[in-house]
């Protein structure tokens, strides 16, 4: 929902994400403060990679914290829904200029 794909793909050119999805992300993050931090968080890791990395994001909310709860991650390596070394060595997609560019357009 938020590596702006579905944008970059659209035959009709339909801004998604850009018009509706991050607007409605901002008020809840302005409504509930507390999750802005998670907002914040998500909108850092899609630009600095163009996709959405739960490792990256759960690190930037939890900080080592995270670890905690290491039976959870555990699980969530095996079925293959995180991948520490793509976190670790900080792997672009092609998608990460864009969604770069969009989310510094946003915030000026």
């Amino acid at each position: 929902m938020s590596c702006y794909k579905c944008e970059e793909v659209c035959p009709a050119s339909i801004p998604i994400v850009t018009a509706v999805i991050e607007p409605l992300k901002a008020k809840a993050a302005a409504h509930v403060p507390g999750m802005a931090k998670h907002a914040h968080a998500l909108r850092a890791v899609v630009a600095a990679r163009g996709i959405v990395d739960p490792s990256a994001l759960i690190l930037r909310v939890r900080g080592l914290a995270a670890l905690r709860d290491l039976p959870r991650a555990i699980r969530l390596l095996l079925r293959g829904k995180i991948d520490p070394i793509k976190t670790l060595f900080r792997r672009k997609t092609a998608a990460s200029a864009a969604a770069a560019r969009w989310l510094r357009k946003e915030d000026a």
